[in-house]
């Protein structure tokens, strides 16, 4: 039976699509698109999973249907494959011989006499270097005394110049508060992209019984896989779920209206 990986790639190469089209299109992260097409069904929970076979079959005009067939069988199959028993291994390579210990060398022998008058001639050499950089020091210049009247009046000049740009300073313009807050707390394990303002999206997944809150200043963008999965509040307001479990929804909006709304 042909896997459903082959079966995909096929079908988007006679369409001629590349990875980067089904990701745009979908909305799922071409990292996730990669793992599938390598036949790597272990980067993130099977509910995931099956949700990103489901709209790449969509994509290529295939059956989901069969797809997931295809993908349930050759998971069974693997999963109740026989090990692999001690004969099929391969023999165990011999370790390496012992390494035979070489004879060592004996240096050349030092004279104490030559090692005594090199010391000497080292020490003479330090006191001449530390004598010459002594009388090389140069005399520090005297301190020159200045008028207490010139000193206030470089004073009065330079708190005037001073206030005159203090005068040509302006008050920075007013920052967007972040007075939108919306928070998400997971049932079960959630992917979900969201966009904060016009900031670029961001990537996250929630495990079971995790939390989320994040902070805009006019809205936020959502796209989510398994969103049955999740409840999601807005400042004080309960939005609840915004799909079926299992299920994925792309581009739900929430600004300062949502608060509004019934």
């Amino acid at each position: 039976m042909e896997s459903p990986v082959t079966e995909l790639k096929r079908a988007r190469e006679q369409k001629r699509m590349s990875l980067s089209d089904i990701a745009d299109a979908t909305l799922i992260n071409i990292r996730f698109l990669e793992e599938i097409e390598r036949g790597n069904y272990s980067f993130l929970p099977q509910t995931y999973v099956r949700a990103f076979l489901r709209e790449y079959a969509l994509m290529v005009e295939l059956s989901p249907d069969e797809v997931l067939r295809s993908y349930e069988s050759r998971t069974v199959a693997q999963a109740t494959a026989p090990p692999v028993s001690e004969q099929e291994l391969p023999p165990p390579e011999p370790p390496p011989p012992p390494a035979v210990p070489q004879d060592r060398k004996e240096g050349p022998s030092i004279n104490p006499t030559m090692a005594l008058v090199a010391l000497v001639v080292i020490g003479v050499l330090a006191v001449v270097v530390a004598l010459w950089n002594i009388m090389d020091t140069e005399t520090p210049a005297a301190v020159r005394e200045i008028p207490f009247d010139s000193v206030r009046e470089e004073q009065a000049r330079g708190v005037a110049a001073d206030s005159g740009k203090t005068a040509a300073i302006r008050p920075p313009s007013a920052v967007p508060v972040d007075t939108l807050v919306l928070t998400a707390l997971a049932s079960d394990s959630v992917w979900m992209q969201v966009v904060i303002d016009n900031a670029p999206a961001r990537n996250i997944f929630l495990k079971r019984d995790g939390k989320g809150t994040w902070k805009a200043a006019k809205r936020f963008m959502l796209t989510l896989g398994n969103a049955g999965a999740v409840e999601f509040t807005l400042n004080k307001k309960k939005l609840g779920k915004l799909g079926q479990p299992g299920s994925v929804v792309k581009n739900i909006e929430f600004t300062h209206s949502t608060l509004t709304q019934k």
